[in-house]
């Protein structure tokens, strides 16, 4: 289609550390705005790098989130949520070390929701590898961020998908699928 808005999206991140200089940012309002900008901006950019399979440029879109957003800004969620969708980008680009730094870096800006998906996403990722300890241990960090979230409508089908694989996991602990040669 038609790429000048993507033109447009990329003309604007570039510009944001400009704008930030010359932003209100001591105003609510003037801030707000600017904060939704940056994320959204970003966002967007992330989104439709990712659809077009060019993880390096959608992860170091989600990566630009955090700098150039001013300090003040970088405890709200913006950051773990930008942090989580690029530790799924390298993840998904087959760069498993990157992803498990940023999804090791969720958690660190005190934000339940966001920590509780990145230990999910890793919960399903171990056990797609045949990780089932791993896959275990994600699960119950994933669930115990879930539990500590602020708003329990907004986790419970999140929270409800990990306690399935969790309730899965254990039930294959405990009885293994046997194939018998003679089944073969």
């Amino acid at each position: 289609g038609d790429e000048r808005p993507i033109a447009v999206a990329e003309s604007i991140v570039s510009e944001l550390s400009t704008l930030q200089a010359k932003a209100n940012l001591k105003d609510e309002a003037g801030l707000n705005g600017f904060e939704a900008l940056v994320f959204q901006t970003c966002e967007r950019l992330g989104w439709y790098y990712g659809g077009k399979s060019e993880y390096s440029k959608a992860a170091e879109t989600w990566l630009k989130v955090e700098a150039l957003l001013p300090e003040q800004s970088r405890k709200k969620w913006f950051v773990p949520d930008a942090q989580w969708w690029a530790a799924q980008t390298f993840w998904h680009a087959g760069d498993k070390i990157k992803a498990q730094q940023l999804y090791d870096q969720v958690p660190l800006y005190g934000d339940n929701f966001f920590s509780g998906l990145a230990m999910e996403d890793q919960a399903f990722f171990a056990y797609r590898e045949g990780n089932t300890a791993g896959a275990r241990k994600y699960a119950q960090k994933a669930i115990a961020y879930f539990e500590a979230a602020d708003d329990p409508n907004r986790v419970k089908g999140y929270k409800t998908q990990v306690e399935r694989l969790l309730s899965y996991l254990e039930g294959w602990q405990k009885q293994p699928v046997q194939i018998l040669p003679a089944q073969i």
